[in-house]
């Protein structure tokens, strides 16, 4: 992640399909992840999160911090026109 940032990239998307678990590391990940990514005025979303983490969103409220959507393109869209590089 850091090096993307160094590269300039700003916006990012991460996929959970195929995601088998996660546990407290992998949301500490994603908390440290959207941090630094907003201290570089960037932005972050998720994609295809599947109903049980859905759930552990929502009941951890991450799902008011995290903006999530159903599909890749829904997400690309979200962005607006992007300025310099696209979304990773």
């Amino acid at each position: 992640l850091g090096k993307l940032l160094h590269e300039g990239h700003h916006y990012f998307i991460f996929d959970f399909e195929g995601l088998n678990a996660l546990d407290s590391q992998g949301i500490g990940f994603f908390i440290s992840a959207l941090r630094e990514i907003r201290t570089r005025n960037g932005r972050m979303v998720l994609i295809r999160v599947d109903a049980k983490f859905a759930a552990l969103f929502e009941l951890t409220l991450l799902n008011r911090v995290f903006e999530m959507f159903t599909d890749l393109e829904t997400a690309k869209k979200s962005f607006g026109p992007v300025k310099d590089k696209e979304p990773v």
